[in-house]
């Protein structure tokens, strides 16, 4: 079944949008059979739980039915007489309804510490300054205001020394990826497993790369070695999705791997740095660095809002060279008033007041979590004390698909660690649980009930 797959959207919310489509115009008819659940899984390359997800909700709404032991049909439905009838557009009001009441995906911020009336200054400032700096052509780099705002930021609370001409501006770490394929001419990228790479509808298919396997402290650098990779993409201060945290003495072996030859190169994604809680922020990979073959890449999405989609890298200095001549026509991608507005938002101090108001908030939803499954002895967790998100194994008497299937049937949702993994499959009975933009009452209730769900399968 041909269902084309995209990242601007929950991928069960995709697949159950293109079969429900198929139905009601008569592409699948009355009684058609549908792909296994496995099958199609298969075919789209992603978990067997997200499929289940959308047959699941098909399955609630009357499209599909589902027959013991041989599979899933389209429903008889009536056809809806349509009349011919005009309207405008604009006259229509779209709410868009979140399917799960508790959502604990890792997407999103707590809107309760946004700064509205703050970034709208910012943004009012953007537009009624007479700059030419705005109302000019940016180049591939990005606004210079806000590449020096950022390397303020970096100095300040990183400890990187950065000079603003090493940073590039972008809309996204994939974006900036992609740069970094095209400026090292193709490299062979080894990206962590589980990983960000693996996770949706196949993003590492855009590189020449390989799976590098996560152990409990982050990725394998003795697996690593044995791989054809002269690029090597790490998260090590928060390993996502694992939440683990690489230690000094593997930084040191990795960045020996990147020394021992010219074409090597780190590309550190400084994932949820600010968010320590009662450790204090630890030094990225890039401040060890002395012979200079660090790519730090950073980004707001997790300190202002996903909603602006700006990013950031620093590139060697040897790189950024190559940046000028290779990759000169290249043009930034964020709107120039938004990075404007970015840039005086951080100058205000505004930023900085946000991000430990954030810290604070998510301090205490990180503690009603551990305090809900410390009394479950079928819960495992491990407290690192950082994040936006913590990762949960069940025990294995538990089925994770019927786990789940409960959970959605009581509207909680939460992401299998499987879904990160290049083989979807893995049946590991660990879980992601995002908690960035829920409430503290939802954070609460959505934990009760999960723990009552794990409780009851096992009893």
């Amino acid at each position: 079944m041909f269902i084309n797959l995209n990242d601007k959207d929950y991928l069960y919310n995709q697949i159950y949008d293109s079969i429900k489509e198929k139905i009601n115009t008569k592409q699948l008819k009355t009684n058609d059979k549908l792909p296994s659940i496995r099958k199609l899984s298969n075919e789209l390359n992603i978990s067997i739980n997200t499929v289940s997800n959308a047959y699941y909700q098909l399955e609630k709404e009357g499209y599909i039915r589902s027959s013991e032991r041989s599979g899933f049909f389209v429903e008889k439905s009536g056809h809806i007489l349509q009349n011919d009838t005009s309207f405008d557009e604009e006259d229509m009001i779209v709410e868009e309804k979140n399917t799960f009441k508790y959502d604990f995906s890792f997407s999103g911020v707590d809107k309760s510490c946004f700064k509205y009336k703050q970034i709208r200054k910012a943004f009012r400032d953007s537009i009624n300054e007479d700059d030419d700096a705005i109302l000019g052509k940016v180049d591939g780099l990005g606004l210079f205001s806000l590449r020096c705002s950022i390397s303020n930021y970096l100095k300040d609370f990183r400890e990187i020394i950065v000079n603003p001409n090493q940073i590039v501006v972008s809309s996204g770490s994939n974006e900036l990826l992609i740069l970094i394929k095209n400026l090292l001419n193709n490299p062979v990228f080894g990206f962590e497993n589980p990983g960000y790479a693996y996770h949706g509808i196949g993003f590492y298919n855009n590189f020449n790369s390989t799976p590098i396997n996560v152990n409990e402290d982050g990725i394998d650098i003795d697996f690593l070695k044995q791989t054809n990779a002269n690029v090597v993409s790490v998260t090590p201060s928060h390993q996502f999705p694992t939440s683990a945290i690489m230690p000094i003495n593997k930084r040191i072996d990795l960045l020996n791997w990147a020394y021992e030859k010219n074409n090597r190169y780190i590309i550190e994604d400084d994932y949820d740095a600010e968010f320590k809680y009662k450790i204090r922020p630890i030094a990225p990979l890039k401040t060890l660095d002395v012979n200079d073959k660090v790519i730090y890449i950073g980004n707001f999405s997790r300190t202002v809002t996903p909603a602006m989609r700006v990013s950031f890298m620093v590139l060697p200095k040897n790189l950024m060279n190559k940046f000028y001549s290779v990759l000169k026509s290249e043009r930034c991608p964020v709107s120039i008033f938004v990075q404007s507005a970015l840039s005086k938002f951080i100058d205000s101090g505004d930023f900085e007041k946000q991000v430990n108001q954030m810290k604070k908030v998510y301090a205490k939803k990180y503690e009603i979590i551990f305090s809900k499954i410390n009394g479950c002895k079928f819960i495992n967790f491990e407290k690192t004390d950082c994040g936006t998100s913590v990762v949960i194994k069940v025990d294995k008497m538990i089925d994770s698909d019927v786990l789940l299937k409960t959970l959605r049937e009581k509207s909680v949702y939460v992401i299998p660690i499987d879904d990160f993994y290049l083989d979807k499959n893995m049946n590991t009975n660990v879980f992601l649980i995002g908690f960035a933009k829920m409430s503290y009452d939802d954070i609460s209730n959505g934990m009760d009930i999960i723990v009552n769900v794990v409780n009851n399968l096992v009893n």
